[in-house]
């Protein structure tokens, strides 16, 4: 059914946009004939007939100036036809493996002291922020990953609200990433750039008097100096001079203003994304007070809509710096003076309210972003998470949001107290139950959705030791890495505040019975009321710990089978210990151990 929406959405989207293309092609054409008109004209007025000649030459460039203006629109609309097509591409691609290849991974986001990042793979290649961003801005990306990494959890409920809301718009948020994608596209906004921008604009100064006298004064007297000596009235001299004193003023100008102009001019694109998108989100109702807050923010000081109009036309300015049109203009008009008083005058008026509107329009694309399941998913629900001292998790066919939802398997899993042992052969799924319940739990703190029939949890801290690395340069050995890992979750449960702990191949890098002692040892002192810990293994003699009477815990297990001597997985947690193993088969198989 998602399928069949997004592909029936594409294929109309290429139908537009094959469309425009037609018309763009037919009004070069015209726009070749009016000139070719205007030519003829110009020709006809000097050699033969002026009347006749000033008519046609008139009515060719009034003609060619009007086609020129469809000419944009038409652009302008088949760009984003254009861009739209590419977000939907992505939309395919999230159906099936195909958006592993998306090149914004939050890569950047990945923090040491974020381990569940890497364990869980929430940023980087394959993550959870490669799969369901649509955020292009800067703010909209920071946004996303502070929520990932649980930043924002004081603010669950008014967040989750927000989220269930736009999961019924799925077209809010391909209107709102087509624009982003139409002028922003895949390159990352300069951070540096970004807040040096909000910098400026938050000091603004009203340019001097002198200043405004000048570059109204000078293209007043130099104009009237090219008419006068047009009409004889005087020589040209007068003229030539204005005019390189306008020149020359404008090359002092781009020594003395060159940043703030070269600034402008490289944020057209970003500047003129946030005009269309705080437009975009204005034409929206909104119920959830989170929205509506957000929104409100894009009304304040006569609507984000108006400035950031404003601030994209002055960017605009500064695109004639490529053209031919930039000299004249400058020797005529002073450009850049202008541009910078403009800018000046807007820094004023609502330079101070600038970053909530970029901070809005961030939030919108990172609540989208996170109702990203109920657009690609089938099977998906809105969490529950509770206010409960003591740390509780329970949900019903869950999968793991990354996996493609045709092939993942969904298991169902309750806990309340304690610790789950559970054991499994190779390739049996442990790791992505473990992950299964990290992912969602991450999406869930965040105020996202989840890949669940129904999915409750308290609100307790999540600490992860899964995926652990050495680090050479800092002598650190694979084992010493994980004992790290381990030591964080002992300490923070000294602070009896809820904790989940998600431990996978517990102590993997030393020997079997160092592992065994270490792994008991840990298991008993993170088994307090307010810690649930997971933890999966290989060692069957953690299964009788699980069992001890001086232990809350529970043992679980995943096995194989075998279906016509082919090893076999079925993917499900089921209750009790593991009795099964395979490793020698995989060697087998792999050719390591012979038949």
């Amino acid at each position: 059914m998602k399928k069949q929406y997004f592909s029936d959405r594409y294929k109309e989207t290429e139908r537009l946009w094959a469309q425009a293309d037609k018309k763009r092609a037919h009004i070069a054409n015209l726009r070749l004939a009016a000139a070719v008109v205007f030519v003829l004209g110009l020709a006809l007025w000097l050699k033969q007939s002026p009347t006749l000649g000033m008519m046609v030459t008139i009515a060719a460039l009034a003609a060619f100036l009007i086609l020129v203006r469809f000419d944009q629109k038409m652009n302008e609309q088949a760009e984003l036809l254009g861009a739209e097509k590419t977000v939907l591409e992505r939309y395919l691609a999230r159906l099936s493996d195909d958006w592993y290849e998306f090149s914004d991974d939050g890569g950047e986001y990945l923090d040491e002291k974020y381990t569940n990042g890497v364990d869980l793979d929430i940023f980087g290649k394959r993550s959870v922020f490669q799969y369901i961003s649509i955020a292009h801005t800067m703010n909209g990306r920071d946004s996303l990953a502070r929520a990932l990494k649980g930043e924002y959890l004081a603010q669950l409920d008014e967040r989750a609200a927000a989220v269930q809301e736009l999961s019924q718009t799925p077209e809010g948020a391909i209107k709102l990433e087509s624009i982003a994608q139409k002028y922003i596209g895949e390159k990352k906004e300069n951070r540096e750039q970004v807040e040096k921008f909000l910098q400026i604009i938050r000091n603004g100064k009203k340019a001097p008097l002198w200043k405004t006298i000048l570059s109204f004064g000078l293209p007043v007297a130099t104009i009237t100096a090219v008419l006068a000596a047009m009409m004889g009235i005087i020589g040209f001299k007068p003229a030539f001079f204005l005019i390189a004193a306008q020149l020359f003023l404008s090359m002092y100008a781009n020594g003395a203003i060159k940043d703030t102009l070269d600034m402008l001019y490289d944020l057209y694109r970003p500047l003129a994304a946030y005009d269309k998108l705080a437009k975009a989100i204005n034409t929206g109702k909104y119920e959830a007070p989170y929205l509506k807050e957000r929104a409100a923010k894009l009304g304040d000081l006569g609507g984000a809509e108006e400035g950031l109009r404003a601030l994209s036309r002055i960017s605009a300015m500064l695109k004639v710096q490529n053209s031919l049109f930039y000299l004249p203009l400058c020797g005529l008009m002073m450009w850049n003076y202008h541009a910078l008083r403009l800018f000046n005058n807007w820094c004023l008026k609502y330079g101070r309210k600038a970053g909530e509107w970029f901070q809005a329009i961030g939030d919108f694309e990172e609540l989208y972003s996170l109702a990203m399941l109920s657009y690609v998913k089938e099977e998906w629900s809105v969490p529950t998470i509770t206010e409960d001292e003591l740390p509780q998790l329970k949900f019903t066919n869950a999968t793991h949001p990354l996996l493609e939802e045709s092939k993942a398997v969904a298991n169902s899993f309750a806990i309340d107290g304690g610790m789950a042992v559970i054991t499994g052969s190779n390739m049996s799924g442990k790791t992505t139950f473990l992950r299964t319940i990290g992912v969602n739990l991450t999406l869930a703190y965040a105020g996202g959705l989840v890949c669940a029939e129904q999915f409750s949890a308290s609100k307790m801290r999540l600490m992860t030791s899964m995926r652990i690395t050495d680090d050479v340069s800092r002598g650190i050995s694979t084992f010493y890495g994980e004992l790290l890992r381990i030591k964080g979750m002992v300490e923070y449960a000294k602070e009896k505040r809820p904790l989940l702990a998600l431990i996978d191949e517990i102590f993997k890098g030393t020997n079997s019975a160092d592992r065994i002692i270490g792994a008991e040892v840990t298991l008993k002192t993170l088994n307090k009321p307010w810690v649930l810990t997971l933890v999966s293994t290989h060692d069957f003699e953690l299964c009788d710990l699980a069992q001890a009477e001086s232990v809350k815990g529970v043992n679980y297990h995943f096995e194989e089978y075998y279906d016509h001597g082919h090893l076999k997985f079925d993917y499900t947690i089921k209750p009790e210990r593991c009795h099964t193993s395979n490793a020698q088969a995989l060697m087998k198989m792999v050719g390591i151990l012979e038949e």
